[in-house]
């Protein structure tokens, strides 16, 4: 059941903008700048124990990559 749901999806409901939509949507470096931008005002913007804990959860993520 859930392959013919996958398949369905994938070959019938297609469009082309949709898929240079997506392409462009799922790229990892369109989405750094305003990443980048939000880790800055959350750093800025944020009380002490907010900023603690993002950082202690950034820091896993920046090491492991």
């Amino acid at each position: 059941m859930d392959q013919a749901i996958f398949y369905l999806i994938n070959e019938r409901w297609t469009h082309p903008a949709l898929d240079l939509f997506m392409a462009a949507v799922s790229d990892v470096e369109i989405w750094k700048p305003l990443l980048i931008v939000l880790a800055v005002c959350v750093l800025i913007f944020t009380e002490f124990k907010g900023r603690a804990l993002r950082i202690c959860l950034a820091l896993p993520l920046v090491l492991g990559a």
